[in-house]
């Protein structure tokens, strides 16, 4: 009877039928236990046990005289998460696991029963029986328990058991999974921590998890969701634990960037505005001269809003890069100002554009004309032209409002002057002017008369003659005296 019982489960196994009814057959002694045991488990596709590394698990295979006999591993290796088998076929390997455990109580084989039958009662949606089979699995001794643990997270994932979940299926990872269950395992946990774990959840993960995965997810996402709730102080918090806990971590350069936001932002007086311009040295008169505009713009604001409250804070660059990035740090450090209006040139903006964005500072320049500024920082501003747009506007303004075809160009001897100069060039000539003639002069230059000359102009003498009044006609002289008159 007992060889019958084991032919009938072994021919449901081959054909994922279950058994037909056969006649009775004449009693033969019952064969050795690991045999029929071996016979009784499903072969493995995609789920049982394990074929060579590298190649797919199978679990119903044609049925064959040599794989009939063949013994089974002692390993198991288990199912992968998408596992296409019909509900009739998980029906039958749970009947074939089943009855292995029931008969064959002593088998080699029934830890692999237990897991197998552990992951049938997960994929059909039996969390309860799954759960009590795992954890039967895990108390036999000597048996891999990575997989059982996988399997474990992810009952508890569905179940709504988030942090269980976590512990899990990190105690998955640890212990060895197979490459694709490790991977589904990863994509799990940052799910999990990402996606839907409360703010509570997330603090016992990175608390459990201080200095390893996924306690870095945990505080990341700790602080998004601080940052959603519009919770600025805890989410700086968070983002200091994790960029303490995880310096090598390739998110900690864009969190300490959010931290200088936060950081400029949690202690901004926006009733301060700084005022960074060359006060002494060689552009002094300029600096002096944006400074009365700032402060007669500032008045008439009050003049028509009297409860508009701002006040100026105002510190001398020099004209010098390294003197005016210790003024913004100071100025954003020590005054906290809300912004600063400044640096007042190219040069010294662009030098301060990178600390700008350290320290999370818009900077407004007035005069900085060059177009590399702008796109240095997310907190460069500019109040002026570029070189390129004010030749253009003075080329479409001398060819269509003066009418004007041919140009000469005087330029001075320095960066600034040759860009404007091409500049105009190539769209005086692009509107269809013609220049026929270009020269320069020093920037310290007094006395231009050498490029007037060039560009066709004459010399001062030849210019007084030139439009000097016609000299009046001479007066005859006297009439000579008569005879006799006195002389």
């Amino acid at each position: 009877m007992a060889k019958l019982l084991l032919f009938l489960v072994l021919l449901a196994l081959s054909s994922c039928q279950p058994p037909a009814p056969r006649p009775p057959a004449a009693p033969t002694p019952p064969p050795p236990l690991r045999q029929p045991s071996s016979a009784l488990l499903p072969r493995p596709r995609r789920y049982g046990l394990p074929g060579k590394p590298g190649r797919p698990l199978r679990l119903f295979g044609p049925s064959s005289p040599s794989t009939r006999s063949r013994r089974l591993p002692t390993r198991p290796c288990w199912p992968r998460p998408s596992w296409p088998c019909s509900s009739a076929k998980e029906e039958t390997a749970r009947q074939a696991y089943q009855t292995l455990i029931a008969r064959f109580p002593d088998s080699e084989h029934l830890p692999a029963a237990y897991l197998g039958l552990a992951v049938v009662f997960y994929r059909l949606g039996d969390d309860g029986q799954s759960q009590a089979l795992l954890q039967r699995y895990l108390s036999l001794p000597g048996v891999p328990s990575a997989s059982a643990h996988y399997y474990l997270g992810l009952i508890a994932a569905r179940q709504k058991r988030r942090l269980d979940a976590v512990v899990a299926l990190q105690q998955a990872l640890a212990l060895g999974l197979e490459p694709e269950l490790a991977s589904a395992a990863q994509q799990r946990v940052q799910r999990l921590v990402e996606q839907e774990m409360t703010p509570a959840e997330l603090e016992q993960v990175a608390a459990r998890y201080p200095e390893s995965a996924p306690g870095d997810l945990a505080l990341l996402a700790l602080a998004r969701r601080h940052r959603d709730a519009g919770n600025l102080t805890d989410e700086m918090a968070a983002l200091k634990r994790f960029t303490t806990a995880f310096p090598a971590h390739p998110e900690v350069p864009a969190a300490q960037a959010r931290l200088r936001e936060l950081t400029a932002w949690l202690t901004t007086d926006a009733s301060r505005l700084g005022v960074l311009l060359p006060l002494s040295g060689p552009a002094r008169l300029a600096g002096e001269r944006a400074l009365r505009g700032i402060e007669l713009a500032l008045a008439q604001l009050q003049a028509h809003d009297p409860a508009f409250s701002l006040s100026l804070v105002v510190r001398d660059s020099q004209g010098d890069s390294a003197t005016a990035g210790q003024a913004l740090r100071a100025l954003v450090e020590e005054a906290h100002v809300i912004a600063v209006i400044g640096p007042l040139l190219s040069q010294v903006a662009t030098a301060l554009a990178p600390l700008a964005e350290e320290l999370g500072v818009p900077l407004i320049s007035p005069y900085a004309r060059s177009s590399q500024f702008p796109l240095l920082s997310a907190y460069a501003f500019r109040n002026s032209l570029t070189d390129a747009a004010l030749a253009r506007f003075v080329a479409e303004y001398a060819f269509y409002t003066l009418q004007l075809r041919r140009f000469a160009v005087l330029y001075p001897q320095n960066a600034y002057g040759s860009a404007l100069k091409d500049a105009f060039i190539e769209h005086a000539v692009r509107l269809g002017g013609t220049v026929v003639a270009a020269t320069s002069y020093p920037p310290d230059a007094t006395d231009f008369s050498p490029q007037i000359k060039y560009l066709g102009g004459i010399d001062d003498d030849a210019l007084r003659d030139l439009v000097a009044p016609p000299a009046a006609p001479a007066s005859p002289p006297p009439p000579l005296p008569r005879s006799g008159q006195p002389v």
